[in-house]
């Protein structure tokens, strides 16, 4: 008897990330109290810009180095994406009501960082913004 792969998750675009990987010269992820920053310096009309894509209440995570992504990761590549009727979710909100813990609202956020992998995030919020470090 063979087993039938799964039908890969569908997702929702949420973003696409307003810079190519040609004009990122390293990140940096930052995390702390339920929240994570993905902070890539950039350059935008000679001045020196940081690009940070945020996630908070963070719940859990998930990283996949670059070439083990999967197809349906892949399709995440510069972008992000919400991952719909998420199996990892649903886990996640099983476990919490087996251990008593508070109400989750959670999303499955899903970003293909170029050269790096996959990232994957079990939070409430994102958003995205642009921070003036001068020179």
């Amino acid at each position: 008897m063979s087993k039938r792969a799964a039908p890969e998750p569908a997702h929702r675009f949420l973003f696409e990330l307003p810079y190519g990987p040609e004009e990122v010269d390293g990140e940096s992820w930052l995390s702390g109290r339920g929240r994570m920053e993905l902070r890539v310096p950039l350059q935008r009309d000679g001045l020196g810009v940081d690009a940070v894509l945020s996630f908070d209440w963070v719940r859990a995570y998930k990283y996949t180095v670059e070439p083990l992504c999967l197809p349906f990761q892949s399709q995440a590549y510069n972008k992000l994406v919400e991952v719909e009727n998420s199996i990892w979710i649903s886990e996640l909100i099983r476990d919490r009501r087996e251990r008593n813990v508070a109400h989750l609202d959670l999303s499955h956020f899903l970003i293909y960082v170029a050269e790096e992998g996959c990232y994957e995030f079990a939070a409430e919020t994102w958003q995205y913004q642009e921070q003036s470090h001068g020179h």
